[in-house]
């Protein structure tokens, strides 16, 4: 009787494919694993880069906030200097520019203080950070609008309109806005006792805290806009005028313009600051 080999005819092709579909697989698997290993490594990387963004956004705020307030102190004593003294409405009404920006940088560091990496602190040390932080804003931000009534209605020196620009409008919902925030914010995180409630309003609270943070800045800016068109930063030319003379502009000018760039970039840092690494979307990018 004649035993076939099994290398040859029917059998040995099937052995053979047997054979080489079980390399194939080993092969897929192989390959898939380093695929694997090299979609960590990117993920990885990937979120290191965004990490080293958010941390130098981070510091770029802090530092860009300082040099704010430098700037708002210079430009209020180029306006005129400060004063509480009836007749003397202007100067009155320069605490509103200096301390709604004082609130603005002191949001800043409230907004930033769970992103710090480079301090140590427990969850709650930073909590009463961030609640004094908006507290301090709040109350210079109540100081600063008793500036503007008060300078408004000085019977002295003659009385203002008030509330009459858009300015005011978006400041007055804002601080609507702010008041809710800080009220509902400070009573479900300190004093409620319900898991559900505060993981609610959490959601909440960092959703609108950012939103409102972007709406100080933005009215602030417009605050700026219209004290300028009071000191009247335009300047006469006799031909067709594109690109701006600086030399023309009044220093005032040139102050303010700086003080309404060093605001807006704090507030970009901010944004970039406070965005959370998004693995899943990067490691859709990766499948694609």
């Amino acid at each position: 009787m004649e035993v076939e080999d099994p290398s040859s005819g029917t059998t040995g092709l099937l052995l053979e494919q047997h054979r080489q579909s079980s390399t194939d697989s080993f092969v897929d698997g192989e390959g898939t694993q380093q695929d694997d290993d090299g979609q960590t490594s990117t993920l990885g990387q990937n979120r290191m880069r965004q990490e080293f963004v958010r941390s130098t956004a981070m510091l770029l705020a802090h530092l860009l906030a300082i040099a704010t307030l430098f700037m708002v102190y210079r430009w209020i004593y180029m306006l005129g200097g400060l004063s509480w003294t009836k007749g003397k409405v202007k100067l009155v009404f320069n605490w509103h520019p200096l301390l709604m920006t004082t609130a603005f940088c002191f949001m800043t560091a409230a907004s930033l203080s769970f992103r710090t990496p480079w301090i140590s602190l427990s969850r709650t040390r930073r909590k009463v950070i961030h609640g004094l932080g908006w507290f301090v804003a709040a109350m210079t931000m109540m100081i600063a609008l008793i500036a503007v009534f008060k300078s408004h209605n000085d019977k002295k020196s003659g009385y203002i309109a008030n509330m009459y620009s858009f300015h005011s409008w978006l400041g007055a919902c804002v601080l609507f806005v702010y008041v809710l925030q800080f009220l509902i914010g400070g009573y479900f995180f300190w004093l409620s006792k319900s898991p559900t409630l505060k993981a609610w309003v959490l959601q909440c609270h960092v959703v609108v805290g950012p939103l409102l943070y972007f709406a100080v800045s933005i009215t602030i800016l417009l605050g700026i806009q219209e004290k300028e068109g009071f000191v009247g930063c335009s300047y006469e030319v006799d031909e067709v005028n594109i690109f701006p003379e600086i030399r023309k502009i009044p220093d005032t000018c040139l102050v303010s313009h700086t003080l309404g760039l060093l605001v807006f970039l704090t507030m970009v840092c901010t944004f970039v600051a406070l965005q959370r690494p998004d693995v899943s979307a990067i490691q859709g990018i990766r499948n694609d």
